[in-house]
């Protein structure tokens, strides 16, 4: 008797992991479709509020800095500004290679990061880790809150630098087209 009961405990066992293991690999596909989603609205919104004069920034395989203005490179060696130039803000790091990328539209301000070592965002153009939204004008007591629209942690709001490693209180800092310092 007890064998069969031992048999039993254990056959069960074998099916509860079975099913666990499955349902993990269900939860895991739909967050990739869910990351993936979050990837396409991202693009289209870059695209809808930033558009560039040739191009998708789905397409874009590097963002560089040339003189005041942002140039977004293709696979094929081709490249496109923004339709409005004004929009491009400033960058963190360098010029060839940004971290962060700072637009502007409508008052609000945008943050691109870019992750280029490492696991990424395969399925994200030009290494694109995360696009931040600037979430209301700035609060003297919070100061500006930023929201994420890539990391699924969605309750969030971001008020921390993503390009900086040395956290300035005072906010993120970039430099400008013209070579300033911008703090927000």
């Amino acid at each position: 008797m007890n064998i069969a009961m031992n048999s039993t405990k254990t056959s069960n066992l074998h099916d509860l992991d079975r099913f666990i293991t499955s349902e993990i690999n269900l939860i895991d596909e739909q967050q990739k479709q869910c990351q993936l989603a979050l990837t396409d609205y991202a693009v289209n919104f870059l695209d809808k509020v930033f558009p560039l004069t040739n191009g998708s920034h789905q397409q874009v395989a590097s963002y560089v800095v040339y003189y005041h203005h942002l140039l977004a490179f293709f696979p094929d060696g081709s490249q496109s500004g923004l339709v409005d130039t004004k929009q491009f803000k400033g960058l963190c790091g360098h010029k060839e290679q940004p971290d962060a990328l700072l637009l502007q539209a409508d008052g609000r301000y945008v943050e691109v990061t870019f992750h280029r070592q490492g696991d990424s965002n395969q399925a994200m153009p030009a290494q694109i880790d995360d696009i931040q939204i600037e979430a209301n004008e700035q609060d003297t007591e919070n100061g500006r809150q930023w929201f994420s629209m890539l990391k699924l942690n969605r309750d969030m709001m971001l008020a921390t630098p993503t390009c900086h490693q040395d956290f300035k209180p005072e906010g993120k800092s970039f430099t400008s087209t013209s070579g300033d310092e911008i703090t927000l």
